[in-house]
């Protein structure tokens, strides 16, 4: 039984992932009993031994857990049947569940990687409510955690994506997290210890297996402690970010009273606590989802800038402030109480935005063809259109309310915004209510007038429309 006691080699990896237990504060977590999320793989199989060897010294109980997806046939059956075996061998208890993730994906509109995710996970949950233990150990390694930050960076997830996988997610345990997929299979190996191979692992289709099998070994030749070095950063990322949500959390009682924020408190804090804030804010309104960066960063430019204004986010709210107060509430419900006065600022990122106020939606493409054709039927007849190619954007693009002032430059003349409606005979409410494209330099568009003009075209696109 007490294989890692055998090697230099198995002392070390041993001692390793009891580090991480005590590290993480484990211990206590498990002591109540562990589901082991049981693959057959190498992972999951060096998971089970290293706990067999762990419990005996602190007597906790163990069970087994096999989720058959119903993807892989017979494939699949002989993983199960190893399982089986396994813990046969041991006397652990086990068990094996069939679900039809292809089914489920396609009712559900999942992929079938996360149709298979979150079957396993509410199966592992169910099973360890059904024995009354106090935690589910899945094996996921060091590798894991390097391929989760990748995936997270090129997403731009931010600090939070690139903490990678967490030792600890509620009752979800990681022992062996500290880990290499590397030194695990060797370890296996080198102890004539067998385990199943999964051969859509080596299927490059799916993302996160093309990380792995195509970006992972190059990063390894750059920098051959790649991997570790990765998990020692994903870790100081936690503890800073545990840090910046601790402070943000006692700022937050501060600056926000009922709902309410002081916007001269907000300008003074640092762009980290304030967007943090700004979640909390969201959040304690009963938002869903978290303000993404475009979001957040028109947001700042405004509370600096001064004045009312209103920015709509994910979840069906906004963010919305008099130049002095600050608070969150429904988008419906600014356009259906007259908010519209307080001003709007929608950030715009290619794909389709929807301007509540006007029931209209921007469309920005760098392929005319395609994204216009298929987002909008008769697009040039039905919308106000530009080819953006003779403006140079700067930063982000944004669309927002007439402000006081505002003028651009277009025609080799700068031309002010007043007049220019003005000429048009805008009535009021289309005044107030027209969308105006800017970036950080300033307006790009007004649809129904001309696209600035910068000494130096840009080339081809972005190509936008404003259809109402």
């Amino acid at each position: 039984m007490c294989i890692f006691q055998n090697s230099e080699v198995g002392k070390r990896l041993y001692s390793a992932c009891i580090d991480s237990i005590l590290e993480a504060g484990m211990e206590q977590l498990m002591s109540g009993g562990v589901i082991v999320a049981l693959s057959g793989g190498a992972d999951s199989v060096f998971l089970l031994r290293f706990l067999l060897e762990y419990s005996v010294s602190y007597g906790f109980p163990i069970a087994c857990v096999h989720v058959n997806h119903g993807i892989r046939g017979a494939e699949a059956d002989r993983d199960e049947a190893f399982c089986r075996n396994l813990c046969s061998d041991f006397s652990v208890d086990f068990e094996a569940y069939h679900v039809d993730i292809p089914k489920i994906s396609a009712e559900s509109g999942k992929g079938l990687e996360e149709a298979a995710r979150d079957e396993r996970y509410r199966i592992l949950e169910e099973c360890r409510k059904k024995h009354s233990f106090t935690s589910i150990a899945v094996a996921h390694n060091a590798t894991d955690n390097l391929e989760t930050m990748l995936f997270n960076l090129v997403r731009g997830s931010g600090t939070r994506g690139m903490c990678g996988i967490a030792p600890i997610r509620g009752n979800i345990v990681r022992p062996i997290l500290p880990l290499t997929k590397k030194e695990i299979e060797e370890f296996l190996i080198s102890n004539g210890i067998e385990y199943v191979t999964d051969s859509t692992n080596a299927v490059t289709d799916y993302s996160r297996n093309y990380i792995r099998c195509e970006i992972v070994p190059k990063l390894e030749r750059i920098c051959s402690g790649a991997i570790k070095n990765a998990y020692r950063t994903s870790k100081i990322m936690r503890s800073d970010l545990d840090y910046i949500e601790r402070a943000a959390r006692d700022i937050y009682s501060a600056v926000v009273a009922s709902g309410i924020a002081d916007v001269a408190a907000l300008k003074a804090l640092h762009p980290a606590l304030l967007f943090r804030v700004v979640c909390n804010m969201c959040r304690d309104h009963g938002a869903s989802e978290t303000p993404e960066y475009v979001h957040f960063a028109s947001i700042k430019k405004l509370i600096a800038r001064g004045g009312a204004f209103r920015v709509d986010l994910p979840s069906g709210v906004s963010f919305i402030s008099d130049g002095k107060k600050a608070k969150i509430c429904s988008t419906d419900s600014v356009y259906t109480s007259g908010g519209s006065e307080t001003g709007f600022n929608i950030p715009i990122t290619p794909g389709t935005t929807f301007i509540p106020s006007t029931g209209g939606k921007i469309i920005l493409s760098y392929d005319k063809n395609r994204e216009f054709s298929n987002s909008v039927p008769n697009v040039y007849k039905l919308s106000i259109h530009a080819n953006l190619s003779s403006a140079i954007i700067k930063g982000n693009l944004f669309v927002r309310n007439k402000i006081a002032g505002d003028t651009y430059y277009y025609g080799g003349l700068t031309r002010k915004v007043k007049k220019l409606f003005s000429d048009k005979k805008l009535s009021e409410e289309r005044r107030r209510t027209l969308p105006i494209l800017c970036d950080d330099s300033g307006i790009v568009w007004i649809p129904g007038f001309g696209v600035r003009e910068d000494r130096k075209p840009k080339g081809d696109g972005p190509f936008i429309i404003y259809c109402e």
